[in-house]
C-alpha cells in the first residue's frame, strides 16, 4: 500500500539532493522508469495533473487560475465581431451583406454564435487543438459548423493518408482530412497536433496542484485551534469541555472582539500561528500561480488581482493584453476561416475581426488635425469615421496659404479680373511655364474658389456668433441698470418737469460706462479676428494685439459707441414729453419708458452686437494682413438675397491693394449696420 501523500511530500522534502538521486535510481532499476531527475521522481509522475499529449488531463485542468486564464481569453475573443472584407489596391472594402453572417450567427441547431467562438477559443487554449466540421450543401458551401471536443479527436494516418478519428457520438466517426479544419497552436515536437499552454507550463500546473492536496492533507491530519489554554494541573476532560465552552461563550464571536480576559487557575493563553515552511508553501502557490498567468500572457488585473495597478498602469496592461493576447488569437482565427472556410464562396475574400487594441485618443486627435491642415485627408473622411454624415463641402481639402507650391497659383498681368471675355489672363504653372487662357475658360476655376470662400465665411459666422452672445448678454444688463434709474426717476420727481432731461442719468457718465464694457469685447474681436485669420491662411506670423494700429480701432469707434447712448436718449424724452402732453399718468409714461427698453435690449442690442463684432474682426483681418505684408485683400458676401448690391459690387471688385477703398461702399473693411461680410488675403 503506498504510503499517506503528507508522509511522502515530507519524507521527499527532508530528503537531501544525493538520497533523492539514490532513491530515484533505485525507483528505476525496480520500476523501469526511463530517466531520472525531479521530473521523474516516481510519486510524483503518477499523479500528474497534466500529462504530455493527454488531452483528457488537459480538460480536467481547467480548474482554479487555468479556467480563470482560459476564461478570460475565451470571453474576450468570443465577444469580437467577425467580417468579410474584399481587399482592394488602398484598403479593404467591407462586403455589408454575405451568407457567412447568418452561418456565424447560427452556426448550428444548439449552438449561438458566442457558443462557437467561446468553444473555438477555448478549446484551443487547453488543448492546443480546435476541430470544426463544416457541413456542405450540394453547392459545397457550408450550411452548418460544428466544433467538435478536442478529447473524441485524433489524428491517424492510414496508407500514407491522414484521418480524423471522432469517438463523440458513441460511435467511431472517420473524416477525411478535407472534412475538418484542424485549427492549432504549432508544436516543434509534432508538426500533426498543437501545442497547448498547459503543456508548456505543465510543471508549474502539477506543482501548484500537489501544493492544493499538500494543504487539504494539513487541514485534515494536522488540524489545530487558534490558541491554547495551557496548566501545569491535572484536568479531566469533562472540566476541559467546559473550560472550552465558557471561553468561546465569554469571549467567542465578532461582537466581543477586543475585551479582556481575565485567566485562574494556572491557566496560560498561547497564540498557534503558521509555521515557516506553511508560509513558504503559501508563497511558493503565489509564485506558481503567476507562472501559469505568464504562460496564457493573461495580466493579473484580469483575474481580480490589482495589486499596484492604478488608473495610468492599468491602461497600458489593457493595451498590452489586447495587442499581445488577444489580437494574435483573433488574427489566428481569422486566418484559418478565411482560407478554409470564407474561400469556399469567394478566394478573393477575407475574414478580419474588429480591432481590439484600445486606441490612444489623444494621439489619434492630434494625428487627425496634422492631417487635415496637410491635405492627407478631408473633413468627410473625418466625419465617416465618427459614423457623421457627409457635408457638401467636405471632400475640399483646405491647406495654409504658406503651404501653396510656389508658382502654381494663377496671377493676372494687369487686373484680377478682366472686364472682357476676349481679353486674356496668364495662368503661371509649376516649372515657371506661362500659359495663355481666355477668360471663359479660366473661369471654370473660380467655382471652387467661390465655394471655399463660402466656406470659411460659415466658419467665421459660426466663430463671431458666440462674441455677438456676449456683447448682447452685456449691453442688456447695461439697458437694464437705465431703465431702472429712468424709472425710478420718474415715480420720485413726477411730471411736473417740463426738461424731461432730469429723468435720465447723466450721458456723460453713461458713455464712460458703455465705453468700459464695450471696448474690452471688441479688444477681444480684433485680437480674435487677426489671430484666427494667421492661423487660417498660416501667415507665418505671431499677432501682436498690442499694436499701436488696433488702438486706432477705437479712436474711430469712440463716437459710435457714444451714439448708442445718444440714440436710446432721444428716443426716452421723446416718449417721456410726448406721455406728459398727453396728459397720460405716470403708470403709462413708464409704459412707454419699458417700451423704448425693451427694443434696446432685443433688436437694438443684436444690430449692435452684429455691427461692432462684425467691424472688429474685419479690422483683425486688415491688421494680420498688415502685420504679415500681405499687400491685396477681397471681400467675401454672405451670397444671398440679403446682401445689398453695393456690397455685392464690392465683392465684384476682386482683388484690390489693402487700404485701397472698395468701389461699392467707399470702405476698407465691412462696418455698415448688420453688415455679415468679411475680407480676406487675396489668394487667386
Amino acid at each position: 500500500m503506498l504510503e499517506g501523500l503528507k508522509t511522502r511530500v515530507k519524507r521527499f522534502l527532508d530528503l537531501e539532493p544525493e538520497d533523492i538521486i539514490r532513491d530515484v535510481r533505485e525507483d528505476i532499476e525496480v520500476k523501469g522508469y526511463g530517466g531520472y531527475g525531479f521530473q521523474f521522481y516516481p510519486e510524483w509522475g503518477r499523479g500528474e495533473k497534466v500529462k504530455p499529449g493527454d488531452v483528457n488531463s488537459m480538460l480536467m485542468a481547467n480548474v482554479g487560475w487555468v479556467y480563470d486564464c482560459v476564461n478570460v481569453l475565451a470571453i474576450n475573443t468570443a465577444t469580437v465581431p467577425m467580417k468579410v472584407y474584399k481587399p482592394t489596391e488602398f484598403e479593404d472594402k467591407l462586403i455589408k451583406d454575405h451568407p457567412f453572417y447568418k452561418l456565424i450567427k447560427h452556426p448550428n441547431n444548439y449552438q449561438s454564435s458566442y457558443d462557437f467562438k467561446y468553444l473555438f477559443q477555448g478549446f484551443l487554449d487547453l488543448t492546443g487543438s480546435t476541430y470544426i466540421h463544416p457541413v456542405l450543401n450540394a453547392f459545397n458551401r457550408p450550411v452548418e459548423l460544428h466544433i467538435l471536443p478536442s478529447q473524441f479527436v485524433s489524428k491517424i494516418r492510414r496508407d500514407n493518408k491522414i484521418f480524423y478519428e471522432y469517438t463523440g457520438t458513441g460511435t467511431m466517426q472517420i473524416f477525411e482530412f478535407n472534412q475538418i479544419i484542424h485549427v492549432k497552436y504549432p508544436n516543434p515536437q509534432s508538426p500533426l497536433q498543437g501545442l497547448s499552454p498547459l503543456e508548456a507550463s505543465r510543471m508549474a500546473i502539477n506543482l501548484l496542484a500537489y501544493m492544493g492536496q499538500y494543504q487539504l492533507s494539513l487541514m485534515a491530519n494536522r488540524a489545530r485551534p487558534d490558541a491554547l489554554l495551557h496548566t501545569e494541573q491535572s484536568v479531566s476532560p469533562q472540566e476541559a469541555e467546559r473550560v472550552r465552552i465558557e471561553w468561546k461563550k465569554k469571549y467567542g464571536g465578532i461582537d466581543k472582539a477586543g475585551e479582556m480576559a481575565v485567566l485562574g487557575s494556572g491557566l496560560t493563553y498561547q497564540q498557534l500561528s503558521l509555521s515557516p515552511a506553511d508560509l513558504e508553501y503559501l508563497k511558493s502557490r503565489e509564485f506558481t500561480q503567476g507562472e501559469i498567468a505568464a504562460a496564457y500572457n493573461v495580466p493579473p488585473h484580469k483575474l481580480g488581482r490589482m495589486g499596484d495597478v492604478n488608473k495610468s498602469s492599468a491602461h497600458e496592461l489593457e493595451h498590452s493584453f489586447q495587442k499581445d493576447s488577444i489580437s494574435p488569437r483573433l488574427w489566428l482565427r481569422d486566418m484559418y476561416l478565411t482560407d478554409e472556410l470564407i474561400s469556399l464562396y469567394d478566394p478573393s475574400l477575407i475574414v478580419k475581426s474588429d480591432n481590439v487594441i484600445p486606441i490612444d485618443k489623444e494621439f489619434m486627435r492630434e494625428q487627425e488635425d496634422m492631417d487635415l491642415k496637410h491635405g492627407v485627408i478631408t473633413i468627410n473622411d473625418v466625419r465617416a469615421r465618427r459614423n457623421m454624415k457627409p457635408v457638401p463641402y467636405g471632400n475640399i481639402i483646405y491647406l495654409p496659404f504658406n503651404l501653396q507650391p510656389m508658382g502654381s497659383a494663377s496671377i493676372y498681368t494687369e487686373s484680377s479680373k478682366p472686364k472682357k471675355e476676349s481679353e486674356k489672363i496668364f495662368i503661371l504653372q509649376d516649372g515657371g511655364i506661362v500659359k495663355e487662357l481666355n477668360w471663359g475658360e479660366h473661369e471654370q476655376t473660380m467655382p471652387i474658389q467661390k465655394q471655399w470662400q463660402e466656406n470659411h465665411w460659415r466658419a467665421y459666422v459660426k466663430r463671431t456668433e458666440v462674441e455677438e452672445k456676449n456683447v448682447i448678454s452685456i449691453l442688456g444688463g447695461f439697458f437694464d441698470k437705465q431703465e431702472k434709474a429712468v424709472l425710478r426717476n420718474l415715480r420720485k420727481l413726477g411730471k411736473e418737469y417740463k426738461d424731461t432731461e432730469v429723468y435720465l442719468p447723466s450721458l456723460q457718465e453713461e458713455n464712460k460706462k458703455l465705453a468700459a464694457l464695450m471696448i474690452p469685447l471688441l479688444t477681444y474681436s480684433v485680437i480674435q479676428g487677426g489671430e484666427s485669420l494667421v492661423e487660417d491662411f498660416g501667415l507665418g506670423i505671431e499677432f501682436d494685439g498690442s499694436s499701436p494700429f488696433v488702438q486706432t480701432f477705437f479712436r474711430g469707434r469712440e463716437k459710435l459707441i457714444k451714439d448708442i447712448n445718444n440714440t436710446t436718449f432721444e428716443k426716452l424724452k421723446f416718449q417721456i414729453q410726448q406721455g406728459i402732453n398727453d396728459g397720460e399718468t405716470m403708470k403709462e409714461i413708464a409704459g412707454r419708458v419699458e417700451t423704448v427698453f425693451t427694443e434696446a435690449k432685443g433688436p437694438r442690442a443684436m444690430k449692435i452686437a452684429r455691427t461692432e463684432v462684425n467691424t472688429a474682426n474685419n479690422y483683425g483681418h486688415l491688421e494680420a494682413m498688415r502685420q504679415a505684408n500681405v499687400e491685396n485683400n477681397i471681400w467675401v458676401t454672405a451670397a444671398d438675397e440679403r446682401v445689398r448690391d453695393t456690397h455685392y459690387a464690392n465683392e465684384g471688385d476682386g482683388c484690390i491693394p489693402r487700404e485701397q477703398p472698395f468701389s461699392g461702399t467707399g470702405e476698407v473693411i465691412p462696418s455698415e449696420a448688420n453688415c455679415r461680410c468679411e475680407i480676406l488675403p487675396c489668394i487667386e
